[in-house]
């Protein structure tokens, strides 16, 4: 069966306090019946700047409880503590090489439940 998937873009806003990060307010308008899968960074590099995680997720789940939200964790993971049970996310992602692993390892973490319910990838 052909599935059908746009990708959607968040912009970017300044802030005197925060710096780019981003734009909050805009991700609502972003989300449709048909969002299925919500993914963006925890810290990002090159804007400098750790993203308002617990309003996106907020919005998120306000939106549609069963969106399911992945997060980028490679930039976080290293330099801060990282509770999924706080954030509130389905999936989370790190690359090992960040956490001064060998190059090409990394991890996927995902809440039981989910991937329980899921058909194994191999």
């Amino acid at each position: 069966k052909e599935r059908d998937a746009k990708l959607r873009y968040m912009g970017i806003v300044s802030g005197e306090t925060t710096g780019d990060v981003l734009d909050v307010d805009a991700l609502e308008g972003l989300l449709s019946p048909r969002t299925k899968l919500v993914t963006f960074q925890h810290v990002s590099n090159v804007l400098g700047a750790t993203h308002p995680l617990e309003a996106m997720v907020a919005t998120i789940r306000s939106y549609n409880p069963n969106i399911k939200i992945l997060i980028d964790a490679c930039q976080s993971v290293p330099h801060m503590p990282v509770d999924v049970q706080t954030l509130n996310v389905d999936f989370l992602a790190a690359s090992g090489h960040k956490l001064c692993g060998p190059t090409g390892i990394g991890f996927l973490w995902g809440r039981e439940e989910l991937l329980n319910s899921m058909d194994p990838f191999m």
